[in-house]
C-alpha cells in the first residue's frame, strides 16, 4: 500500500525534520498496521451506528420519537462541530508538512512520505465525518417518517372518533324529534278525548233534573275545559299534564 510504503522509506533513509505531534502517531498508526485512526475512534464504526435504523418500531408513542429526535440531533451537531475542528486540524497539520518540503531543498524528500500519510488521514477523515453525517440523517429521517406515520394516523382516529360522535349526536337528535312528534300526536288524541267528554258532560247539563246535579256537571266542565287547555300548551302546567281524563 501507497501509505505504509511511504513511512516504510521514511524510516529506512533515516529522514531528519520535525513531524507535527499528531500526524507523526497517526502516521505511525497507519504504517504499521495497527490501531485506528484517532477520528475513526471518536466516530465509532459504521456499521454499528446503522442498527440505530430500527429505532422507530421500537418508539412506543409519537412523544417518545420526538424526544428521541431531539437526542439524535443534538449528538449530530455535536459530532459535527467536533469533526471539523479535528479536520481543521488536520489541513492545518498537511498544510506545515507541504510548506516544510516545499522549501526544505532536497533533504527534505524523506517528507514525502509523511505528506502522503497525512493526506491520506485528511481524506479518511473527511470520508468518516460524511459518513456519520449521512447515518445520522438516516436515522433522524426515519424518526421522521415514523412520526409524520403516527401522527397522520393519531389524526385519522380523532376524525373517526369526531364522526362518530357526530352520527351518535345526529340519532340522538333525530330520537328527540321522533318523541316530540309522539307527544304531539298523544296531546292530539287526548284532546279529542277530552272535548268528547266534555260534549258529554254538557248534554247531561242540559236534562239536569236540579240545581245540584248541575253544579256537578259545571265543575266536571270546567275540569275538562283546564284539561284541554293544558293539552293545547302543556308547558303551561307539567303537574296537570300527568293527569289522565276521567
Amino acid at each position: 500500500m501507497m501509505l505504509g510504503t511511504g513511512g516504510q522509506h521514511l524510516s529506512d533513509q533515516g529522514a531528519t525534520g520535525a513531524v507535527a505531534p499528531s500526524v507523526q502517531s497517526s502516521s505511525a498508526a497507519v504504517a504499521s498496521g495497527a490501531g485506528a485512526l484517532p477520528l475513526v475512534q471518536f466516530f465509532g464504526r459504521p456499521s454499528s451506528s446503522s442498527q440505530s435504523a430500527h429505532l422507530c418500531p421500537a418508539c412506543r408513542n409519537v412523544e417518545e420519537a420526538v424526544a428521541k429526535r431531539n437526542v439524535l440531533r443534538g449528538r449530530r451537531q455535536a459530532a459535527a462541530r467536533e469533526a471539523a475542528q479535528r479536520i481543521a486540524e488536520l489541513e492545518l497539520q498537511h498544510l506545515q508538512l507541504v510548506r516544510t518540503f516545499r522549501y526544505g531543498g532536497l533533504e527534505q524528500v524523506g517528507r514525502m512520505g509523511n505528506i502522503l500519510e497525512s493526506h491520506q488521514m485528511l481524506r479518511q477523515a473527511r470520508r468518516d465525518a460524511e459518513q456519520e453525517e449521512r447515518v445520522s440523517r438516516d436515522e433522524e429521517a426515519a424518526l421522521s417518517a415514523f412520526i409524520d406515520k403516527s401522527s397522520d394516523r393519531q389524526e385519522a382516529e380523532e376524525r373517526v372518533a369526531g364522526e362518530v360522535l357526530r352520527q351518535r349526536l345526529q340519532n340522538q337528535l333525530a330520537q328527540y324529534a321522533v318523541l316530540r312528534i309522539e307527544a304531539a300526536i298523544q296531546r292530539q288524541r287526548q284532546m279529542v278525548q277530552l272535548q268528547r267528554q266534555l260534549v258529554d258532560v254538557l248534554a247531561q247539563r242540559l236534562g239536569a233534573e236540579n240545581q245540584e246535579e248541575r253544579a256537578l256537571l259545571d265543575a266536571e266542565a270546567d275540569r275538562i275545559l283546564q284539561e284541554i287547555e293544558h293539552a293545547a300548551d302543556p308547558a303551561r302546567n307539567p303537574q296537570r299534564g300527568r293527569r289522565k281524563p276521567a
